[in-house]
């Protein structure tokens, strides 16, 4: 791309700030590359309506299920380049209650495409909640067992949370660890990607300036550090379709690794 082509930073501010008076967004952060290059990282707006902190470039925003690229998916492969997994690995030998259950032969590969045939989204976390914190990854794997398919495997495709919750207990069955310490292990810290992390609730939040997501009606305030997600709220905050906190840059840095 030559540099001539490249969109004048004063139409992209143009452009950042209209949708911040319309109100698509209250505070953003942009980082645009080609290769290796940054041409613009810029930040607009606040990061907390309530206080009107502002966002930084620096700022840490919940990545939602941007955790089923960044995180899930990249776990899988490293199962598969170590040897522990392959894409038409079928979930039955792999996580053991759906053994006697038509998701036994469903594979990975259509797990991660999405095709896996469960719905997009279940509300687990109304159940799960009720549940003692140490028993509810069992508790969802159980769900999931029952929960009635509504296409078969690998005929239709239908973007489902479900199928990177499902991906998210087979990382943590075959490595032994926790999503969260997995990627950690295995990914970031070995590319040197730093500001990309979960906060399990389970230990203090990491200090970093976050950008609040909403007010929670159920959970009684504003989060800020704390995954908006409700099915990865009551799994400790770190689930396989969503959990995952970082910085647009660290999210570039992990993209040029790839």
């Amino acid at each position: 791309m030559a540099s001539s082509s490249l969109p004048k930073e004063s139409d992209v501010h143009q452009l950042m700030q209209q949708a911040l008076d319309e109100g698509v967004f209250p505070g953003a952060v942009l980082l645009a590359a080609r290769d290796s290059d940054i041409f613009l990282h810029r930040a607009w707006g606040v990061a907390d309506l309530s206080s009107g902190r502002p966002v930084t470039v620096d700022t840490v925003y919940d990545l939602a299920s941007l955790t089923k690229p960044l995180a899930t998916t990249l776990a899988v492969i490293r199962l598969i380049q170590t040897g522990r997994l392959t894409l038409e690995t079928p979930l039955g030998p792999v996580l053991p209650v759906m053994a006697d259950t038509a998701k036994a032969g469903v594979t990975l590969r259509q797990l991660l495409s999405h095709c896996s045939g469960w719905p997009a989204w279940q509300p687990y976390f109304e159940q799960l909640r009720q549940h003692p914190k140490e028993d509810r990854r069992r508790r969802l794997a159980q769900m999931l067992a029952v929960e009635p398919l509504i296409a078969t495997p690998g005929s239709a495709t239908l973007y489902s949370d479900l199928d990177y919750l499902a991906l998210g207990l087979v990382v943590e069955n075959i490595s032994g660890l926790r999503l969260d310490k997995f990627v950690k292990q295995e990914l970031y810290q070995p590319l040197g990607v730093e500001a990309l992390f979960f906060n399990p609730l389970d230990a203090p939040p990491r200090p970093r300036d976050y950008a609040a997501t909403e007010r929670c009606p159920w959970r009684g305030g504003v989060l800020s550090g704390a995954v908006h997600d409700d099915n990865a709220y009551v799994l400790n905050g770190v689930a396989g379709h969503a959990g995952l906190f970082g910085t647009a840059r660290a999210v570039f840095t992990l993209l040029q690794a790839l």
